[in-house]
């Protein structure tokens, strides 16, 4: 776990799962450094009880923590006929290997072509058909709603991150998952954002989809594991936690601003708020699809 601070954001960024999931100490029992100690008292008693506003599908926090180590494998039907829907209509990228070209000029010359009267293929050239590959793409997936966003809500929303990584993986595309976490004025003694930042799938690294669904489609990922990383900022947390962003903008300019991605050549996909069913995480990944076809 790293910190970043900024005149608008505190961040931490996790280099990967088991660094985030460490760091919020995930176990029902374990205790929570830090912060509030009310609200700390709140979150082990969610964690025993079992609650579905916070677990939803996944019942409690001992079956939470067991699926980070086992994985989700009944979300992966449901991953998968996503897939199904938007794979077929994805073209593959164009190809930017350099590929041998014949023409009337070049940088070798066929004599036996020449012979056969073929003048307009008598040389060879290796050329790239393109000057530069397609940007890799980095999907982010926010994990922050309000408390009146229910769990299926969360669940739809990662789906669609986990099936559009798939579809663009399939078709030859390098991709990221990043989940990105935005408290607005969670602190009260301080007056700035909270933002987590955890890289869930990484570029060329194979994907365990039914580890990471239960990471980026469970409403327990904010519920149970980034209220306790805001815990461990070095500020006491607001018995609110602050608000969560209001559109899908803000969000984006959290993450601009808490300055927790270094520049790079890459394009950046935010799942969208909009998402909060099968039908409109189906639409929305339709009309995604269309811009690769």
């Amino acid at each position: 776990m790293r910190e970043n601070l900024t005149s608008a954001v505190y961040a931490h960024v996790f280099d990967s799962l088991g660094d985030m999931l460490a760091s919020a100490q995930t176990g029902q029992d374990a205790p929570v450094k830090g912060g509030n100690n009310q609200l700390a008292s709140m979150l082990k008693g969610k964690a025993a009880e079992g609650d579905r506003w916070t677990y939803g599908e996944l019942q409690d926090g001992p079956t939470y923590v067991r699926t980070l180590t086992e994985g989700w494998s009944d979300a992966i039907p449901r991953i998968d006929a996503l897939v199904t829907l938007i794979a077929p209509k994805m073209a593959t990228p164009l190809d930017v290997r350099r590929k041998l070209r014949r023409g009337p000029a070049g940088d070798d010359y066929c004599i036996h072509t020449a012979r056969a009267g073929k003048f307009d293929k008598a040389w060879t050239a290796r050329r790239r058909t393109v000057a530069r590959a397609p940007a890799p793409i980095r999907i982010l997936c926010n994990t922050v709603f309000n408390a009146g966003v229910n769990a299926e809500a969360f669940f739809w929303k990662g789906a669609c991150a986990l099936a559009l990584s798939q579809a663009l993986r399939r078709s030859g595309y390098r991709v990221a998952v990043t989940g990105v976490g935005l408290l607005i004025k969670p602190f009260a003694n301080v007056r700035l954002d909270y933002l987590a930042r955890f890289d869930a799938l990484n570029y060329g690294e194979a994907p365990d989809t039914a580890r990471l669904a239960g990471i980026l489609c469970s409403s327990a990922t904010l519920r149970h594991v980034l209220f306790r990383t805001a815990l461990l900022a070095p500020y006491r947390v607001s018995g609110t936690y602050g608000q969560a962003p209001w559109d899908d903008e803000s969000v984006l300019k959290g993450v601009v601003e808490s300055g927790v991605f270094p520049p790079r050549n890459e394009e950046r996909m935010l799942i969208p708020q909009q998402i909060g069913c099968e039908r409109t995480a189906g639409e929305w990944l339709a009309e995604v699809s269309s811009k690769f076809a």
